[in-house]
């Protein structure tokens, strides 16, 4: 672009070189010959100028077949050997019978309607020639300084234009893979500049921040429905079991009973993670739940599936409690706190407790066991055996707005409590 321009404006310098030099010889050659032609039939004619006064000898005399007759200044060409002329009428015919070499000024005098005319013809002589000459080479002098200098600045703003593009893929292919989602802030990273470049980086990192989110969703989604759905899928297991044995008609219509409330969870449950699996971790519907009945129908469905273990459990159930949430939601958090105690305690026992404190609901736990190991984000669990039922609990818990609190206890074993907002008594 830099060298199209520089090419154009050189043009369009030496066209208007070429116009300038053509008006002054105009000027020069029309003073001189209209002065020669108001000279006495008598008196000289500057050199080189020469006069005809019909149109048959201009004719013979430079091969012009048609001399013209208007007065006024008239440029021609002819050839070399002087056999032909063309006068010019037109810049098509500059651009056409220019090639000629020789050049001449034709004056045309007419003094009136039947008078003689006279033609004064002079050979151009390029007078301007050693001017118009150094005014070129200057010329193109300037055009290589303006080219060199138009290059130099283009390179200079194109490198200026894409170092932010440069930085900004360095950075990208600096990134680490491994990063959380959580550790990145949509467009408010500390390295983002203010300006065009640094909100196409902010939209980027936003982006990411959204695929990395959608991948851990996925990846919970799926754990989450292996993790939960074992416990009703070990029940019906169960039941068949059962009533392959032979039983009587009441233990049948229990065990009946208990798999299609494994039924009925199963479907609950995949509704409930795939609801939690969207953007933007929208709740599920809430209602006014009991958390009394549902702590009791999961410590019943929990017992039958351990029936011979040792650990006791005692429950301190305030039937008043009333919560806002998703029933089911409630009772896939009971099922891991509870379960937890199961899968990892040899024995011992575990207290329950569902009541009220400061006008909210509270569902505390607590077991005498050898406690939990500490750590910051419950998320993140050193020991293999506490549980992705802990992770789960504190995401449900993190989606749905209610405070878990996790101490220790005094008398050896761990107290988990979980408090909700109250929907009343």
């Amino acid at each position: 672009m830099a060298v199209s321009q520089a090419v154009v404006f050189a043009w369009a310098g030496w066209l208007l070189l070429l116009t300038v030099e053509e008006r002054v010889q105009n000027q020069y050659y029309a003073h001189l010959l209209e002065n020669a032609a108001q000279a006495a039939p008598g008196d000289p004619l500057p050199p080189g100028v020469v006069r005809y006064t019909s149109s048959e000898s201009i004719s013979e005399a430079m091969g012009l077949a048609d001399p013209p007759t208007k007065p006024g200044l008239y440029a021609a060409f002819g050839d070399s050997d002087h056999n032909r002329s063309k006068v010019m009428y037109g810049i098509l015919d500059y651009v056409y019978w220019s090639r000629w070499d020789e050049e001449y000024a034709i004056w045309v005098d007419s003094p009136g309607s039947g008078q003689t005319v006279t033609w004064l013809v002079s050979p151009v002589e390029e007078y301007t020639d050693a001017i118009v000459d150094s005014i070129q080479i200057a010329l193109l002098v300037a055009v290589l300084v303006v080219m060199v200098v138009a290059l130099s600045v283009g390179s200079l703003i194109a490198r200026w234009a894409l170092k932010p593009m440069v930085v900004l893929a360095e950075r990208v292919q600096r990134r680490n893979p491994d990063i959380k989602a959580g550790a990145l802030s949509p467009g408010r990273s500390a390295h983002i500049d203010r300006d065009e470049v640094g909100f196409l980086e902010g939209a980027l990192e936003a982006y990411e921040v959204r695929l990395r989110e959608s991948l851990v969703r996925e990846r919970d989604f799926l754990v989450d429905c292996s993790h939960e759905l074992r416990t009703p899928v070990a029940t019906l297991k169960g039941a068949v079991a059962l009533l392959q044995t032979g039983t009587d008609d009441s233990a049948r219509e229990r065990y009946f009973g208990r798999i299609e409330r494994s039924v009925q969870r199963m479907e609950r449950l995949i509704e409930i993670f795939l609801m939690i699996s969207r953007e933007g971790c929208e709740q599920t519907p809430t209602q006014t739940v009991a958390p009394a009945e549902v702590v009791a129908e999961v410590v019943d469905d929990i017992r039958a599936l351990y029936p011979t273990h040792p650990l006791r459990i005692q429950l301190f159930l305030d039937e008043a409690v009333r919560i806002d949430c998703h029933r089911e939601v409630l009772a896939v958090l009971c099922y891991n706190l509870i379960g937890n105690a199961f899968n990892h305690l040899p024995g011992g026992e575990v207290c329950v407790h569902v009541d009220s404190i400061n006008g909210e609901g509270r569902l505390r736990i607590e077991d005498d066991g050898p406690g939990l190991p500490e750590f910051s984000d419950i998320a993140v669990v050193a020991s293999p055996g506490h549980g992705y039922g802990l992770t789960l609990v504190e995401r449900l818990c993190r989606t749905h707005g209610w405070r878990l609190n996790k101490v220790p206890r005094d008398q050896g074993g761990t107290c988990i409590e979980v408090i909700f907002p109250r929907a009343g008594t």
